[in-house]
């Protein structure tokens, strides 16, 4: 026999608190798209009026001005964001392998040295060696100035990652890895086809954050890039107000376009903000539901 499920209706109060709660949620999301929806009218906007009136929710105007400008050298930005892509790409997989690695080894009870790996990991959240010795560091005992690999290797592990997936591990059963050790499974088996399959929402979220730390990260490429080479897009992008201007001023340089109009140096910063910060929208909407649900394993797991 077919069962036959009956939806209580929710009471009054029930309701109000639901349209309450929805209110607060939609009010919230608001306040937060609105800096974005701001950014890109602005982005869109003239130059004049923008000065004369200010920003606002919507087009004061309507203008390509600022984005001709971004993108005068498309050669530049094409580059500059493939070094990036590629910064990400070999960044993501293998501090994603060290995170997921560790984090396995500490959380085995076998494991003898767990607890000093673990207070070392912790350590390092709480302090570090200071810009200075890094910089002396990596200059000139590791060679890595003015390399792509400066812009990888200094936040390959990333102890806050270690630890969420640690809590992850944490929450699986021991009779799990008991029974393929049984069956003769060593330890990077039961990693691989064990454990990190059960903490894939954990894996993911810890991927979102890694992604966010390489390309939102301005300030490495600032202290040790100096090489067109090897410019990422951050900070092609922080730079661009000052190279458009020096083309505004050598106008055989940029060409007539950049001698004869006045470059917009208001609504080009909205318009640099857009191109960096598109990327990372589709890469957070591609991975949400993955996101929050690791979040909230992560929140409740003790």
């Amino acid at each position: 026999m077919a069962e036959i499920s009956i939806k209580r209706k929710p009471s009054r109060k029930e309701l109000r608190e639901d349209i309450i709660i929805g209110f607060v949620v939609v009010l919230f999301a608001l306040f937060c798209l609105l800096p974005f929806i701001t950014m890109f009218t602005a982005s869109f906007s003239e130059e004049a009026l923008i000065k004369e009136k200010g920003v606002a929710l919507w087009l004061r105007g309507f203008s390509l001005d600022a984005y001709r400008y971004v993108f005068m050298y498309p050669d530049d930005i094409f580059h500059s964001y493939l070094i990036s892509i590629i910064v990400l790409v070999i960044g993501t997989v293998l501090s994603i392998t060290m995170s997921l690695s560790t984090a396995y080894a500490i959380s085995r009870p076998y494991f003898k040295y767990r607890n000093i790996v673990g207070f070392f990991l912790f350590f390092t959240v709480l302090f570090n060696g200071g810009l200075i010795p890094t910089y002396i560091l990596i200059k000139r005992y590791l060679h890595l100035y003015d390399t792509i690999w400066v812009l990888i290797l200094p936040q390959l592990a990333q102890p806050t990652n270690i630890f969420l997936l640690k809590v992850f591990f944490g929450g699986l059963p021991d009779a799990l890895f008991e029974s393929a050790k049984l069956d003769g499974a060593n330890e990077t088996t039961m990693l691989v086809k064990i454990g990190a399959p059960l903490v894939f929402s954990g894996v993911i979220t810890c991927l979102f954050y890694v992604v966010l730390a390489y390309w939102n990260d301005s300030f490495t490429p600032i202290i040790y890039i100096e090489s067109k080479d090897v410019q990422p897009v951050q900070l092609l992008l922080q730079r661009m107000n000052d190279y458009i201007k020096f083309i505004q001023n050598n106008a055989q340089l940029g060409g007539g376009m950049a001698g004869n109009m006045e470059v917009p140096d208001t609504t080009i910063v909205y318009a640099i903000s857009i191109v960096s910060t598109v990327p990372m929208m589709i890469v957070f909407a591609s991975f949400q539901r993955f996101f929050v649900r690791g979040m909230t394993v992560g929140a409740v797991k003790g």
